[in-house]
């Protein structure tokens, strides 16, 4: 048994790194949009109000349904937030599982795929901008993560499609099911699934597969269809009327992109994640003989893939935002990149396992020690909030929605007092709260879900507002 205190390094870290995260799900509240979108469906049900957002807002029509009805919020269930955290972080790791599994045939016993499947979200977790929005912030679960889940479920039940041909036709509509759902979310995700699509579309037919570029094109057909759907929209329209306009000269948007660019490529936590593969080297020999035979690309091109869409999806993120990019659509991108880049790398090695790369223990031990560098900030930073910040924060805001949900409170001003001797870590708590004037677009949402006149924090409250 000497070997065993070895084997439970891994988990026990991964574990020491996840805990945080799971807490902080308890101490959950909703944030902006989730009062909106409820509000609405409230007073005038589901078809009025997603005609609305559809006409008004914009054409993702998967996330308004879910915004609306999978809204805790709807139902007057305002601790629901904390179990859709929970759900949405269960979900992203089974994303990461069920693509880990199927890519490699299922080689692995699924206790240690799942332990690498839950070490490579950490991975996502740690390096992400916006740690809230990808899994605390409803409203943002639904349309940018839930992009990002999708996107590994497509191409994983294609393969489980070629890989039991009994089932085929299950795996590939559970394909086409996935790919029209993601198509009403995320404009970005819709980008960078169809670059997976036209890859793969491309890859069969120089492989001569006719059956699979078949397969891959009908995704593909989905895909535009549903996103047909999403341009059609006239929110889409009356939303861009609304926005800053933005300079159109080739100049200025290249400079916007290469500020972007700079903002997106040039992190630490970027360069972290394209070491990672380095760890998974030592399972190379055993994985490759069950890699899909049709995950077949030089590193050179599935390395161009990656860094298109990382360059299309920047540009995407600077013409509609501008130069200071959506942190939850950076999200997306790191998403991309972690996962896009794993799959060029076990795309690209060479079906002979005696000239698989190899790297040493030491090279495996610096890599891992970096990453731990990298990700000892955010997952301190995580520990902090669980234990100190996030209950103190929690236990104010739910003392205001006494207040707010008071009979004697309806149809009148409100003032409420402002969050104190809390320390924001940017893990769940970022800082946002209701301002002391009436008209913040935070406080307005607020006071139309709990049916109030106005509400707003007390200025003159004795103890300094924490934010």
């Amino acid at each position: 048994m000497p070997n065993f205190p070895a084997k439970l390094v891994l988990p026990g870290f991964l574990l020491i790194c996840a805990a945080p995260l799971l807490l902080l799900t308890q101490y959950n509240q909703p944030y902006w949009d989730d009062y909106l979108f409820a509000a609405l469906y409230r007073q005038v049900g589901l078809l009025a109000s997603f005609k609305h957002y559809y006409l008004h807002s914009g054409g993702r029509f998967s996330s308004h349904v879910l915004s609306l009805v999978g809204n805790p919020l709807s139902y007057g269930w305002l601790g629901g937030v904390k179990a859709a955290a929970l759900l949405a972080i269960v979900g992203q790791v089974a994303s990461v599982f069920f693509a880990f599994q199927s890519l490699t045939k299922r080689a692995l016993p699924p206790w240690q795929a799942g332990w690498y499947s839950l070490g490579l979200w950490l991975v996502f977790v740690f390096i992400s901008p916006d740690i809230h929005s990808g899994l605390y912030w409803f409203s943002g679960l639904v349309v940018h993560q839930l992009a990002c889940c999708l996107g590994l479920v497509v191409p994983a039940a294609v393969a489980r499609a070629w890989q039991s041909a009994a089932h085929r036709r299950w795996w590939l509509g559970l394909a086409a099911g996935a790919t029209f759902v993601l198509a009403g979310t995320s404009e970005l995700g819709v980008g960078l699934l169809g670059l997976v699509l036209l890859t793969a579309i491309g890859g069969s037919v120089r492989a001569q597969r006719r059956a699979a570029a078949k397969s891959w094109s009908f995704l593909l057909l989905v895909l535009g269809l549903g996103f047909g759907i999403v341009l059609l929209a006239p929110g889409n329209y009356e939303r861009m009327a609304s926005s800053p306009k933005l300079s159109l000269a080739p100049l200025a948007l290249a400079a916007q992109l290469g500020r972007g660019l700079r903002l997106v490529l040039w992190r630490p936590e970027f360069f972290a994640l394209l070491v990672v593969p380095v760890l998974f080297s030592p399972l190379a020999p055993r994985l490759l003989p069950h890699r899909p035979a049709g995950l077949r690309l030089p590193l050179f091109a599935g390395a161009g893939v990656v860094l298109l869409g990382m360059v299309g999806g920047t540009a995407l993120l600077s013409v509609l935002i501008g130069p200071d990019l959506l942190a939850r659509g950076v999200n997306v991108l790191y998403w991309w990149a972690l996962f896009g880049w794993l799959a060029a790398c076990w795309a690209s090695l060479p079906a002979n396992p005696a000239r698989l790369p190899r790297f040493s223990g030491a090279v495996r031990t610096l890599v891992a020690a970096l990453l731990v560098v990298v990700f000892a900030a955010p997952a301190i930073r995580a520990w902090q909030e669980a234990l100190w910040e996030a209950p103190r924060w929690a236990a104010q805001c739910e003392a205001r929605d006494k207040l707010y949900q008071d009979p004697r409170s309806r149809q009148r001003k409100l003032t409420v007092p402002p969050i104190t001797r809390v320390t924001p870590r940017y893990i769940l708590v970022r800082g946002y709260d209701i301002q002391p004037y009436y008209n913040h677009p935070l406080n307005l949402s607020v006071a139309q879900y709990f049916q109030l006149d106005s509400v707003r924090t007390d200025a003159g409250w004795p103890v300094r507002a924490a934010f």
